[in-house]
Formats: structure tokens, sequence, C-alpha cells
């Protein structure tokens, strides 16, 4: 798996994630898809990904 689609997978599973969540315990969760937003469109704009550094520290993804 390459990093840019290990990076769409993870993000995608955080964003289905929070739903689920959102939709079993509350309204509380509305911020992890909105923090997750930001941090995906900061990336676009600056290049620095904190998945993709996440991925590499834990070597999983080559």
């Amino acid at each position: 798996m390459t990093m840019s689609n290990a990076v769409t997978a993870t993000i995608g599973l955080l964003v289905l994630l929070s739903v689920i969540l959102i939709r079993v315990i509350g309204d509380g969760f509305l911020i992890l898809p909105v923090l997750i937003g930001i941090v995906v469109i900061q990336s676009a704009f600056t290049g620095f990904c904190p998945v993709s550094m996440m991925l590499k520290k834990y070597n999983l993804v080559k």
C-alpha cells in the first residue's frame, strides 16, 4: 500500500468511526470530523501531514 492510499484509508476510517460515535453516543463527537477536516485542509496547503508521520513512525506503510 502506498503512503497516499494509507493516509486516505486512515482518514476514511477516522471519519467513519466519528460518525458511528455521533450516532451511538451523542453529538459531542461532532468535533472529530471537524478536526479531521481541518487537518486535511491544512495538509493540502502546507504539505505537513500528521497521519503520514504516524504511519511512518510505526512502520505501518513501506
